[in-house]
Formats: C-alpha cells, structure tokens, sequence
C-alpha cells in the first residue's frame, strides 16, 4: 500500500537536510528541486514558530528545535510504516502485531513460545523488535510497539501486564574457574573475578544493582571489565573463560546443560525475575495474549 504523496514528505524532508546539510543534496535524495525543499522546512518552521537550521558557510546545522522535531519525525515514519502494515494486513484478514522482547529473553522459552505461535498462524505477521527493557517501555509508549515483553519492573500505571513466569539471576562461571564446583559464590568472591554485564537499562543489569544496593553497595565495587548488550555473546565469553556474568537462570538453562559452563547462586543475593507482557490498555487482541501465555506454559512443561 502507498499513502498519497506529500503524507509525510515534510518530515522526510527534515531529515534529509539534518543528516545532509544542505537543500540540495535533500532535494537529489528526494528527486525534488532545492526551491522545493526550502518551502517545506521553511513551512515547518512557520508552524512550529521556531528556527530549524542555521546557516554555517555551505552547511545548514540543526537547532534544539530541530533535534526534538526530528526525534517525532522518526516516531511519525515508524507509525506510518505500522499504519500500513496494518491496513495490509487487514485487507487480507491476516493479524499484524509487532511484539518487542528484552536480549535477556531470546535464548529462553519466550523464543520458542513466538515460533509455536507462528506454526499454529502461518498467515499471522509478526514483527520481533530486541531492545532493553528501558527501551521497549518507551517503544510501547510511542505506539511503535504492539506490546512488550520484558524481564524489569516499570513503574506507572499507563499499561496493563500479564505475569509470564518467576526466574532468578544466577552467577555464570567457567568451568576451569576454580569457583566452579563450589556450591554458590559470595559477593566478596564476586568482588575479585572479571565480570562480563548486560549494559545499564537491561532488566538484568537493573534488578542487580538494586539487589546490591539494598546491602548498601554499588557496582563501581566490582571488576565490571566488559558490558554486551546480546547474551549469546555473554555465553560465549564465559564459555571461553573471559570472565563471570550474572545472567537469569533460564538463560543459562541450554548452555549448562551442553557442559559450557557452570551457574551458581549468589549467596547474598535474592535476585527474583518476574518476566511480564506488557500492553497499552488500548490493546485490542485479548485472545492474542491468552493463547502466548497457554504456548508459553505448553513450552516450558516440555522442557521439564
């Protein structure tokens, strides 16, 4: 499906000459004149009542103002492009839904629970987006998202949320670490090892710190030599003997038990993980979200 022409052409506009510096290499990008360019942002500017660019020489530089209309310019192409994947798929009765999910997740039974769905709906059309959890909130609350699984709690009460499953962090060690055959670990041996973190606003790396904070410590009393934001790539690490990770226990699952590395508790700590989907109270495919947590449960009794 194409939108008339001119839908949001200004937007486009704005864009280009923000990341091209100037009207005409917008205007050869967009197949318009320079003139033509000029009218759009020079009509934006007369609705926003706001200066967009500044003139340096040859280069055209972007305002605050400019900044913040791009930022919704993004938001307002991301929301076309749903609005017309939607309206497709309802031409053909097919459901449309674009579900984000935390990296923490993607090695887990969320995974699998997605692609059973897919086997059941083949016509379906769904959309993965893997972000933080900090990230997916402010997704979901731009419309960008259907909804959102995430393994941190949010605060507000803007959405509605499903309980999925109750998990726990756990040290992962390499299996030539000394520490490896021990029962647990504590956090003073914690303290001396390499670790290897999720990046701050992942659900993981949140619920770690806050678990360390209530016994009145912070991270910067650790050796953190390394964040990456995907966990497969964490696996790997421990796997190699970089260093520990504190990673959610059914995320270790499938590693353990092919003998890449051990998990241990955290002695002093109690890092419950509540995985939850998280929706707009607009959200209008209930049966959408009853049949993900049935999959979700099938799931994980076969795994046991």
């Amino acid at each position: 499906m194409n939108l008339p022409t001119g839908f949001d052409q200004r937007f486009d506009s704005l864009r280009l000459v923000r990341e091209l510096g100037s009207y005409s290499a917008a205007a050869q990008e967009l197949k318009l004149s320079p003139s033509a360019i000029a009218q759009q942002i020079h009509a934006l500017e007369r609705e926003l009542d706001a200066l967009l660019f500044i003139r340096d020489g040859n280069r055209l530089l972007p305002t605050e103002v400019c900044e913040i209309a791009a930022d919704y310019a993004a938001q307002a192409a991301s929301l076309r492009r749903r609005m017309e994947l939607e309206i497709d798929a309802s031409r053909r009765e097919v459901s449309s839904l674009v579900v984000g999910v935390s990296p923490s997740l993607e090695d887990s039974a969320v995974s699998e629970m997605l692609a059973r769905y897919m086997q059941l709906h083949p016509k379906a059309q769904l959309r993965i987006i893997s972000e933080n959890s900090r990230t997916l909130i402010a997704l979901l609350r731009g419309r960008m998202l259907d909804l959102a699984i995430v393994d941190s709690p949010f605060s507000g009460n803007e959405f509605n949320s499903l309980l999925l499953d109750t998990d726990y962090l756990t040290a992962a060690v390499p299996n030539g670490s000394p520490l490896a055959d021990a029962g647990d670990i504590s956090l003073a041996q914690l303290k001396k090892e390499k670790l290897i973190l999720r990046p701050a606003g992942s659900g993981t790396r949140t619920l770690f710190e806050a678990s360390l904070k209530k016994r009145g410590m912070s991270l910067e009393q650790f050796n953190v030599m390394m964040e990456a934001d995907s966990v497969s790539t964490i696996k790997r690490l421990v796997e190699s003997s970089y260093g520990i990770s504190v990673l959610s226990a059914r995320a270790c699952m499938g590693a353990v038990e092919e003998g890449r590395f051990r998990v241990l508790p955290i002695s002093d700590l109690n890092m419950v993980r509540r995985i939850h989907i998280c929706y707009r109270k607009d959200f209008g495919h209930p049966g959408f979200l009853g049949e993900l947590r049935k999959l979700y449960a099938g799931t994980m009794r076969a795994d046991r």
